[in-house]
């Protein structure tokens, strides 16, 4: 189960009505793509504002039963997908074997350690013939840090307690056996870390906060255009591109999915 301040943090109505990003929207795409097609149930966990359902619906109108579950209840409302259950990913309302396949897209990286294997084993047990799992691709954790003005506490504004890696995922799910890990969305150039903070610095761009869990300061209201401006890479000018030139940037798709077939 979630700690109070977070169960609080996702009941934030802005949260879930923030339009959806190209990027996000091909990750999505990429996701259905990677489903059994023999599938004819499925629960989505953490379904969120239930984007992943709604074009699941579109593109698979018939012959597969979607359920929505996440813990947020003003997820569930911004979904207004039916059937949706509110529950624990540690603890699923549900009888064993109860859905042909179980997906968790952007969910547990979410999950704190204490949480994260009892949500694993519960996916697995009420999943009777896959489980599908997204995640960040070997996310830089202090990227996403800030640090409150106000009480000083550092966290991670999007709540992120782990990184995966492919290997990471490999021997995820107890009693599963992973059949597929393949990289999700555009190819992506970044910098490393230590240049990010240089490049922020010499910008002098304020760090967005979110929602402290300590003490609640937020500038949450900003939350959806920030995302927003954000999901789209910001052009540098002729200039700056110039100075960043000689710099060596990374490329990679920004997210990992693993598919997993019941041993």
């Amino acid at each position: 189960m979630t700690s109070d301040d977070e169960r609080l943090y996702y009941e934030h109505e802005s949260l879930w009505t923030r339009p959806l990003a190209e990027r996000e929207e091909l990750r999505l795409n990429q996701t259905l793509d990677l489903m059994p097609m023999t599938a004819a149930s499925m629960l989505d966990i953490g379904a969120g504002s239930g984007e992943f359902i709604r074009l699941l619906r579109q593109r698979r109108p018939l012959g597969l039963l979607p359920v929505s579950m996440d813990v947020s209840r003003a997820a569930l409302l911004a979904a207004g997908n039916a059937p949706a259950v509110q529950a624990s990913a540690a603890a699923l309302p549900f009888r064993s074997r109860s859905f042909d396949i179980v997906i968790a897209c952007e969910v547990i990286e979410h999950l704190p350690d204490a949480v994260l294997a009892s949500a694993v084993a519960e996916m697995a047990r009420v999943a009777a013939l896959h489980v599908v799992l997204t995640v960040p691709n070997r996310e830089d954790l202090r990227a996403g840090t800030a640090t409150c003005p106000r009480c000083r506490t550092t966290f991670h504004k999007n709540r992120h307690h782990h990184s995966f890696a492919p290997s990471d995922l490999s021997a995820l799910v107890p009693g599963f056996a992973v059949a597929t890990i393949s990289e999700l969305g555009p190819v992506e150039a970044f910098y490393p870390y230590a240049i990010q903070r240089l490049i922020r610095r010499a910008r002098g761009a304020a760090a967005r906060l979110g929602v402290c869990p300590e003490c609640g300061l937020s500038d949450q209201p900003a939350v959806a255009a920030a995302e927003t401006a954000s999901s789209t890479p910001r052009r540098p000018s002729n200039l700056r591109r110039l100075a960043l030139a000689p710099i060596p940037r990374r490329s990679r798709k920004p997210w990992l999915a693993a598919v997993y077939e019941r041993m």
